[in-house]
């Protein structure tokens, strides 16, 4: 955590959270949030033992660490499983798509509407190599 983020903290409440604080909540073992209730005056919340075992559960995939790190972070927006594979293969391509905790209506619609984006060009370029193999 850089200097500024700490004198942000210990000055007027920020209007904004850096994006580094829920990486900063999570080792501290507080509860999304927390770090805004702080800001406002109140104390940090506990992370709740669930979540902390989903946390554990998760790291304990395999997965590398830097995934780990980001399905834990923000909140769910949307998830799907992608079959971008040729026939006969059982591989697949797994998003999850995460927003900021601290988002605003409109941001999260935005972010909405970037992953919509996203996925018609996935679609298209899944026809586009389908019309490749065809020829």
């Amino acid at each position: 955590m850089s200097e500024s983020t700490i004198q942000n903290l210990e000055g007027r409440a920020p209007t904004r959270m850096p994006a580094t604080m829920p990486k900063v909540e999570r080792a501290l073992g507080w509860a999304p949030g927390s770090a805004r209730a702080i800001a406002d005056g109140g104390e940090p919340a506990p992370l709740k033992v669930e979540e902390e075992k989903a946390a554990a559960d998760l790291a304990t995939t395999g997965l590398p660490l830097r995934v780990v790190q980001e399905m834990t972070e923000g909140t769910l927006l949307d998830a799907t499983v992608l079959d971008l594979t040729p026939q006969g293969s059982d591989a697949r391509m797994i998003v999850v798509v995460r927003g900021n905790p601290d988002a605003s209506p409109e941001q999260i619609r935005a972010d909405l509407l970037a992953w919509q984006k996203a996925q018609r060009r996935l679609r298209e370029a899944d026809s586009s190599d389908d019309d490749a193999r065809e020829a």
